[in-house]
């Protein structure tokens, strides 16, 4: 899987060459790999092409989540995509599956063209952003604010603290199997939680973050994300697949110090 995948992406728009231990981590882990429902296609005993499958509840929907789908170049050209699609669509449906999701990237139209071609129509935008350092103009939060890792989520709390839910990947339901991988920090306001940030240090990567709607513009978010700032061995964070209608997020994430680097389409196929 990991020398398959390493060859469908080595011509990919962005770097996206990953050893075989974040392999591992972001397709084993933190995709939560369902292989009943994951697709492979063979020549000579050889995996050539792979769909990788995640299953879950997402916006109310049980869901196939396509996690990673490619075909080696010299492979390309014969419909491989559709045919493993064709494949798996029946067995999404006989398992109770009634959509199915995926990303990718908006520059790469000859991907949505295929996928298009499976069924798939656009439902939505994202953005995604790196952070490499903090606005250091932005606001100091109260010295009574302090910052604790935690073992145990308070899952319904932390909902609660959402404007939105996020994409699948980062959904509460999925992360829930990757936490042994993801460093939890909350910040409290005395022995008030205020706010929270859930990271995977190895990887750089925020999965998801949030402040409570009566404690924002103090400065809270900023400490989280410092923290998690200075936790990754890159000094750097990415976040992923902001939707585009978070208009006053974006506002946001611009002001704190992250770049936007690249945008992905959401796609769904509804059973």
């Amino acid at each position: 899987m990991h020398q398959a995948f390493l060859q469908a992406f080595a011509d990919y728009q962005l770097p996206f060459q990953l050893s075989f231990d974040q392999f591992v981590q972001k397709f084993i882990y933190k995709l939560n790999i369902n292989y009943e429902l994951s697709v492979g296609a063979f020549f000579q005993n050889q995996l050539i092409g792979f769909i990788f499958s995640s299953t879950g509840f997402y916006r109310g929907k049980y869901t196939a989540y396509n996690g990673g789908t490619g075909v080696i170049p010299k492979h390309r050209g014969y419909g491989l995509t559709q045919k493993m699609y064709d494949y798996l669509f029946p067995k999404l449906i006989e398992k109770g599956i009634t959509q199915a999701v995926l990303e990718v990237l908006t520059e790469n139209e000859k991907a949505i063209k295929s996928y298009v071609s499976c069924g798939f129509s656009i439902f939505t935008k994202y953005h995604c952003y790196k952070l490499t350092k903090l606005n250091s103009t932005l606001r100091l939060p109260s010295p009574h604010v302090t910052i604790r890792p935690v073992n145990q989520p308070n899952w319904p709390l932390y909902e609660s603290f959402f404007d939105t839910t996020p994409y699948f990947l980062d959904s509460t339901a999925v992360l829930k199997h990757n936490l042994q991988h993801e460093e939890m920090v909350e910040a409290r306001l005395g022995s008030e939680v205020v706010g929270y940030i859930i990271f995977q240090p190895m990887v750089s990567r925020i999965s998801q973050v949030a402040v409570d709607k009566k404690h924002r513009g103090k400065g809270i978010g900023k400490l989280l994300l410092d923290y998690a700032l200075k936790a990754s061995p890159t000094k750097s964070l990415t976040i992923l697949n902001v939707d585009q209608k978070e208009t006053e997020l974006i506002k946001i994430l611009g002001r704190i110090g992250f770049e936007h680097t690249v945008d992905q389409f959401e796609m769904l196929q509804e059973f």
